[in-house]
């Protein structure tokens, strides 16, 4: 970084030549490949890629009482070969619910060939803010609901014999604020108005549920000087 600024400052205050690591508008960092990649604009880093996250509806309780927190959990088949993930995924959920408002978090990883699980990005979402985060629509019971989670820019190579995993769950910790699920306002809510969470995710032709994953265009891919 020290030999990056001394570059600038001679470019820019001393009519010095443009510093390498500046040839492009956009430079990124690919961990897992330890390289940078450089682009034009971030809308031309990669392609999306649809990927369904289920075949059959899965669902899970979130009670907001208990110390036990559940949660759904998908995990792809090993990669025959390394992919580079780069951008913001996107999961769409279609979801029911039995309560009128809940929170939602999700959480994706790389699940490396000896078990350990490196993090890559999440997202909470409470449910009522799903349309927009200025104004709310609490859920109606048992009546599906579209969810699109955008979870948090980042760029790595996902290696030959890793997967990927995404979890769904409700957020149920002290260092959260919780939703008790009863529509009400939720700084208000104490134990007394807890409900317990019925989660339901839809997999069907009028409902489906999907990953879009950003990975990486070939143009990109051939590793930079550091």
């Amino acid at each position: 970084m020290n030999d990056l600024e001394r570059q600038w400052y001679d470019w820019t205050m001393r009519s010095g030549p443009k510093p390498a690591f500046l040839k492009s508008r956009v430079a990124y960092y690919v961990a897992g490949l330890e390289a940078w990649h450089y682009a034009d604009d971030l809308q031309a880093i990669a392609r999306e890629t649809r990927v369904p996250i289920a075949f059959t509806p899965d669902h899970y309780t979130y009670d907001p009482l208990s110390e036990k927190t559940d949660a759904i959990v998908y995990t792809s088949e090993p990669y025959a070969d390394a992919i580079t993930v780069a951008g913001d995924p996107r999961l769409v959920v279609w979801i029911t619910a039995d309560v009128p408002d809940t929170d939602f978090e999700v959480a994706m990883s790389e699940i490396l060939p000896n078990g350990k699980a490196i993090p890559l990005a999440d997202q909470q979402l409470r449910a009522r803010y799903r349309e927009s985060l200025e104004s709310e629509k609490l859920l109606t019971p048992g009546e599906p609901a579209r969810f699109e989670f955008h979870l948090n820019w980042f760029a790595r190579q996902i290696g030959k014999g890793s997967r990927l995993r995404v979890t769904l769950t409700s957020p149920n910790a002290m260092d959260v604020e919780k939703d008790y699920n009863s529509g009400g306002v939720v700084a208000d809510e104490s134990g007394a108005d807890a409900r317990v969470a019925h989660i339901r995710i839809l997999q069907d032709p009028r409902h489906q549920s999907f990953l879009q994953l950003p990975v990486e265009l070939p143009a990109h891919a051939a590793p930079a000087a550091r």
